[in-house]
């Protein structure tokens, strides 16, 4: 997924925009200091936003060039 796709959430069925991608470093729980990066994707649906952690929650419907 990237910006400008177009994703329905499985959940619901609404249909939104990804407008941003918030990238993370995560630790991994290993005490030898390795970390995971992890995305997170802010969603305009209508004239509400949310953040969609886990990229399982929604499909792909249209994606951008």
């Amino acid at each position: 997924m990237k910006v400008g796709d177009v994703v329905k959430l499985r959940s619901n069925g609404k249909i939104g925009l990804i407008v941003d991608r918030l990238t993370r470093a995560e630790p991994d729980g290993n005490p030898n200091g390795d970390f995971m990066i992890s995305y997170r994707y802010r969603v305009l649906i209508g004239e509400e936003t949310m953040i969609i952690r886990s990229a399982g929650s929604v499909e792909v419907i249209s994606e951008s060039r």
